[in-house]
This record gives C-alpha cells, structure tokens and sequence, in this order.
C-alpha cells in the first residue's frame, strides 16, 4: 500500500486535467459550489441578471457594474473568477477593493467556494492574498494603490470592486493597465462599485459607451 501523500499524488496525476472535469460554462459551475446567503450556506443557482452579467463581462473588453447591495454581484464575478482559472491553467486574475478587509472578504468568499467542493477543486494556497489553484490558474488580492499592481505580468482579468470609493484610482487605473497587455483582447476588466454621486472616474465610465440608452433615465 502506498503511503497517504504518494497514493494522493498518483490520484492527481492520473486524474483527468481540471480543466476537463469542470463544467464548460459558468452557470453550471455555480451551480456545484457553495455560497454563504444569510445564516445558511446554499448552492449557488445564479438569477437570470447574475447570468447576464458573467455574459456581458465574457463578450467585453472592460464592464462599468453600477451595483445595489445585496444582489450577489461581487459574489458572481468572484465565482466567474474561480471559474476561469479552474478552466484555464495560464489564468491571473487580481482583485483590488477600496481596504484591505474588503479585499480579504472577497478572498474568503473564493475560497468558501472552492472549499466547497473540495473533490473537485483543490487549493494549492489558502492565504488571504494569493490563492492557487492546483492544476489550475491563481487569483491575487492586492491593495488599492498604484504600487499594489506594478510588477503584475499577463494578467487575464482585473476586478476593482467599490472603485467609485478608492482614492485616486485615476492613477490606479492607469498603472494597472500595462499588467494585462500581454493578454490583449483576451484581458477583461471590470470595475464595480455601489453609486457615489454623477461625477468622478466610475461615473465617468458609467456614462460611457452605451449608445442611445441614457444610463439616468434608465435608472
């Protein structure tokens, strides 16, 4: 009999790739990991916006989210994020929130829901910053500053979560930009936030790039 860790790492290399065992789409990747909602840990069977949402950030190069609170979208691009780098080996994606303990909240929630499904999705680290993920991608948690994401190289997909409340993130923005050019087309970007009055950076990109729809009068 093989001891415990050689049996474990035979299992794995004989194991299909991840990238083959998990779903080809993100709905149903939802659907077999867990979510906190309120006092109770549920699957997470995502509404119809949640869907559209994960599709219109898969079709665009960059997605202004003005969000409300309580309706799971940090919760959908965080699971859309721990899809792809199921999905894709090669995948990076940074998180970059307005404070240290938002960025840490993102991460557990990552993190509950690879834990979630434990025989599927293995973590190769479990810290706060940098969560890898065996046989797949890796999804870091920076702070929001310019020198949070210089360094960065080939990264695929860039959240700033609650961007209309990070200072300067003019000068954020424009240093994290050069982090996905080696991705191309193929980087997303998305930038989230709860509304912070008709002026400024988010509300800037808001307003920007939606045809003949008025995003007040929409509202």
């Amino acid at each position: 009999m093989l001891p415990r860790g050689r049996a474990k790492l035979r299992a794995r290399a004989e194991a299909p790739p991840l990238c083959d065992r998990v779903p080809d789409n993100w709905p149903d990747f939802a659907r077999i990991t867990k979510i906190r909602s309120g006092n109770k840990v549920i699957p997470f069977d995502p509404y119809e916006y949640q869907i559209k949402l994960v599709e219109t950030i898969t079709d665009n190069y960059g997605t202004a989210v003005a969000k409300g609170r309580h309706l799971g979208c940090t919760e959908t691009v965080s699971s859309l994020m721990l899809w792809r780098a199921c999905r894709e080996p090669g995948f990076l994606g940074v998180v970059l929130s307005k404070g240290q303990a938002d960025t840490a909240n993102i991460a557990k929630r990552i993190r509950m829901m690879a834990d979630s499904n434990p025989e599927l999705i293995e973590l190769a680290t479990k810290n706060l910053t940098d969560l890898r993920i065996v046989g797949g991608g890796r999804i870091l948690f920076r702070p929001a500053t310019p020198n949070g994401v210089r360094g960065l190289e080939s990264v695929s997909m860039l959240l700033f979560d609650e961007v209309a409340f990070m200072p300067s993130v003019d000068l954020l923005y424009t240093a994290a930009l050069p982090a996905t050019e080696m991705c191309g087309g193929d980087a997303r970007i998305v930038l989230m936030s709860t509304p912070y009055g008709q002026a400024g950076f988010f509300y800037e990109r808001l307003i920007t790039g939606n045809g003949p729809r008025d995003l007040l009068e929409e509202a």
